[in-house]
């Protein structure tokens, strides 16, 4: 915007609004933050034995894969309380994800009883 009233020439912002806004979902999906928050509250769960279980169940089924690195009682904790979100049925047939499917594969793979 400030460009554009710098040069005064605005034909070029109706295309340069919608590319911009696609690159910062695009970018923020391939940083993935809440994967991020997730490792970085693991590794502090393993620095301090503390971690806030139901913070991290709350977060959505894209923090799977960080908490690999949970004792696997909380692990198994953290995907019990997600499982209430991962019932297949909620999905529908043009809902489907991948992180809930791993997430789904995740709590099946999960020691019995859990």
């Amino acid at each position: 915007m400030i460009a554009a009233g710098v040069r005064m020439k605005w034909d070029w912002l109706p295309r340069a609004i919608p590319a911009t806004c696609l690159a910062a979902v695009l970018g923020l999906a391939l940083a993935d933050p809440e994967g991020i928050i997730a490792k970085e509250n693991v590794a502090r769960s393993r620095q301090t034995g503390l971690v806030d279980l139901s913070y991290l169940s709350g977060l959505s089924e894209d923090v799977v894969p960080a908490l690999g690195g949970l004792p696997e009682p909380l692990r198994c904790r953290v995907l019990w309380q997600m499982s209430g979100r991962l019932d297949p049925g909620t999905d529908g047939w043009l809902g489907f994800n991948a992180a809930r499917a791993a997430a789904r594969q995740a709590l099946a793979d999960a020691r019995p009883g859990c």
